[in-house]
């Protein structure tokens, strides 16, 4: 069993639990007019914040660069009242888990500084303001604020990016990784994002009535909400007690298009079935909905008939209560589990502002505040562009439901790896290369485009990015290697994500202003664009996650998809790594990461299976993400073996291969050492090319003529972070 012992929020309804809940009782929404956010299109009620950064910052007490930074100072306030909740101590958090949803992440300090960057020729521009941009920048900084985590990452899976982010931490809990994750997410409004939906025309310039025949759209808003998670061992060592429990978590993919839902709502289906299914419940068990309820006209109706399938003409009662607090987006997840969990505590259904007529002959929300002492289990649905859907289930601490997830002390299933391919500044979608790798003399080279033909349709192949050419490239590459068509599961790890449309519709903003923008440009901003893509086109309804955490992002997809397959949870997965550099990013990138020396683009996709056969290539026998480490500590999971190397990030400047000196310098023995990155060049997915040597090594069984049993791949992101990947024969 997972409990939840602590909480934290803030939003349009208030800082703190307190007020959140005082808000509820009362039936306040807290839509309004923009105050705070700079912006030409004030027609737009939202749900924001009362609060300004520098109201935030002076009451936190923190300098820059959070105190411009709204989506970490929201974050902070949040994840602090968690932590405090949970009277977590540091030394409890130091073994611990972070792990944060976002997708604007810095995107309110990237609108001040981006023009100005843009326009300079000098190297004293505002760009290395922009390094505060990447998502895992915003998770870092929140938790760098509360204490020292063993673990951090990030999710971005648009509007679910915060229940997923409960979900990773519910399945490294459940894998004995951790015994207590805070999760959750934050978001703060920017004009990127206000505009965006825009393009999509999808915002309702009145407060917005889910759920409403005459619905016309959402209400954007903004806030930070997080959870502490813990094991059952530990919430009885700690004698804490549990406020509810996690008894069932599922993430599907609708696989229909990039905005819009399926009319009958799969995803949504199979979200809400499958966690059922996980917390033994059947539907009839089920006594409150938290819908994701938007307010736009295909969300509402979608979801509906989704819920209509499960229960029929006896849906249970449910609302939707972003009309109390505006789409809070990545954060919406788990500032919506917040006040499940407060209805769940205090025994109250909240109502659905602003419903007057039904959309069809069935599925009447709530109109009115009810109480509900005994209620017991409650469903929270949150579902992201590209139909990333995902529910939760909140449940009263004295049922005796369970996890289908092995206890960490069960034997776990072997992963492996059955076939990979890949695209970078070495020839593309072959080996070919690795016998004499191209050399280059520059520090900036993109990645040599593939031959498609056969993996796209030509008509298709027109109208993708050059990123999503090469996604869909490599991930049907692999897939036929691999025999396998419809994986489990589609895992995503990308530091930037569509990084040459995010900068066009930057440069139109800062440019243009905030009219004529494109809405093709910022629905493939996401980062989850590439990984629901990929579903979209195979049809694949399974697991389907993002995670953009700087150069940890490929190490976090593959640690997620690791712990699914040796927990039974999936068979297989298509775990891929993705990153565009535009010659623009590609100048930050010198700015901001002096420790680079020479900076490329990459696409690698794997195909990986729990099930043993001839078809697999190596075997994945471990894999582990540190937050702040000790380099001693490090140097002791490294032991002398034979047939095994070593393989470093080294690139030759003293900045980045310092720290492998000095982990190098704490062993007792020289070990076999190989590098990469003057092969592949630097960006934040650069080690997965790390792992399709690697595995290509291991797969030939020798390097320069010695045989190879065993490669470890280490690997640091500026230092702070840093990642463990153990491969054998």
């Amino acid at each position: 069993m997972i409990f939840i012992t602590g909480a934290g929020i803030i939003s349009a309804l208030g800082c703190g639990m307190d007020a959140t809940l005082q808000s509820l009782l009362e039936g306040k929404s807290g839509i309004g007019a923009i105050r705070h956010l700079s912006t030409e299109h004030t027609e737009f009620p939202v749900g924001e914040v009362a609060m300004s950064d520098k109201e935030m910052a002076d009451m936190l007490g923190v300098g820059y660069p959070e105190s411009e930074l709204r989506t970490v100072l929201l974050g902070i306030i949040a994840a602090k009242e968690a932590v405090e909740s949970a009277h977590l101590n540091k030394d409890e958090l130091a073994k611990a888990a972070f792990i944060s949803g976002t997708t604007v992440g810095g995107m309110d300090k990237t609108e001040k500084y981006f023009k100005t960057a843009f326009d300079s020729e000098s190297e004293a521009d505002d760009s290395l303001e922009l390094k505060y941009n990447d998502c895992g920048c915003s998770t870092e900084l929140i938790a760098d604020n509360i204490g020292k985590f063993a673990l951090t990452t990030t999710t971005s899976t648009a509007c679910s990016s915060a229940a997923n982010a409960i979900i990773l931490g519910a399945n490294l809990i459940n894998s004995g990784i951790v015994e207590i994750a805070v999760v959750g997410g934050a978001e703060a409004l920017t004009k990127f994002h206000l505009n965006g939906f825009n393009t999509l025309m999808i915002l309702d310039k009145e407060n917005c009535r889910p759920f409403d025949r005459d619905r016309s759209g959402i209400n954007l808003g903004e806030g930070a909400g997080y959870i502490v998670l813990e094991s059952e061992a530990s919430a009885k060592r700690r004698g804490v007690t549990p406020l509810a429990e996690l008894s069932g978590y599922a993430n599907t993919c609708d696989a229909f298009h990039q905005t819009a839902t399926s009319e009958n709502g799969e995803g949504a289906y199979l979200a809400m079935r499958k966690a059922m299914d996980m917390a033994r419940l059947n539907p009839q068990d089920i006594d409150y909905i938290n819908a994701h309820g938007t307010g736009t006209p295909n969300n509402d109706d979608c979801e509906l008939a989704a819920m209509e399938r499960i229960w029929g003409g006896k849906i249970p009662k449910f609302s939707s209560t972003k009309a109390f607090t505006g789409h809070t987006t990545s954060a919406s997840g788990s500032i919506e589990t917040v006040i499940c969990l407060l209805a769940l505590q205090h025994g109250f259904m909240p109502p659905n502002l602003g419903w007057k007529n039904p959309i069809r002959d069935a599925g009447v929300p709530l109109t009115a505040h009810e109480n509900a002492e005994n209620i017991r289990h409650i469903i929270n649905n949150s579902f992201g562009f590209g139909g990333n859907d995902s529910t939760l289930i909140l449940s009263r601490c004295d049922n005796n439901s369970s996890f289908l997830i092995p206890n960490s002390s069960f034997p776990l299933k072997p992963c492996y790896v059955r076939s990979l391919a890949q695209v970078s500044c070495q020839a593309p979608l072959n080996d070919e290369w690795m016998d004499n790798p191209a050399a280059f003399d520059k520090s900036y080279v993109r990645a040599q485009e593939p031959d498609t033909k056969g993996l796209i349709p030509p008509a298709e192949a027109r109208r993708m990015s050059k990123i999503l050419k090469r996604t869909v490239a490599t991930s049907i590459a692999a897939l036929n290697q691999s025999g396998i068509q419809h994986p489990d599961a589609i895992i995503t790890g990308t530091g930037n994500g569509c990084m040459e449309n995010s900068e066009k519709f930057l440069i139109d903003l800062c440019t243009y202003g905030e009219s004529c923008l494109k809405p093709t440009l910022f629905m493939q901003s996401t980062h989850n664009t590439i990984s629901s893509l990929i579903a979209i086109i195979l049809k694949c309804h399974g697991y389907n996650n993002t995670y953009s955490h700087k150069g940890l992002s490929f190490e976090s997809a593959l640690l997620d998809a690791w712990l699914q397959i040796k927990g039974g949870l999936i068979r297989n997965a298509l775990v891929g790594a993705h990153d565009e550099v535009t010659p623009f990013m590609s100048l930050v990138m010198e700015r901001t990461h002096p420790e680079y020396s020479f900076i490329s683009e990459t696409s690698m996709s794997a195909v990986l299976s729990g099930n043993k056969d001839t078809g697999n290539i190596c075997e994945i026998e471990d894999i582990r993400i540190f937050h702040h480490p000790d380099i001693k500590d490090l140097s002791t999971l490294l032991t002398e073996e034979k047939d095994s190397i070593l393989m470093l990030g080294t690139n030759g400047n003293p900045l980045n291969d310092r720290p492998y000196e000095e982990l190098l310098a704490n062993l007792d023995y020289s070990p076999r050492t190989m590098q990469y990155k003057n092969i592949f060049g630097e960006n934040f997915s650069s080690s997965a090319m790390a792992f399709y040597s690697a595995v290509r090594i291991l797969e030939k069984g020798y390097a320069d003529g010695t045989p190879i049993q065993r490669i470890t791949i280490l690997n640091h992101s500026e230092s702070t972070a840093w990642s463990l990947i153990r491969i054998r024969n």
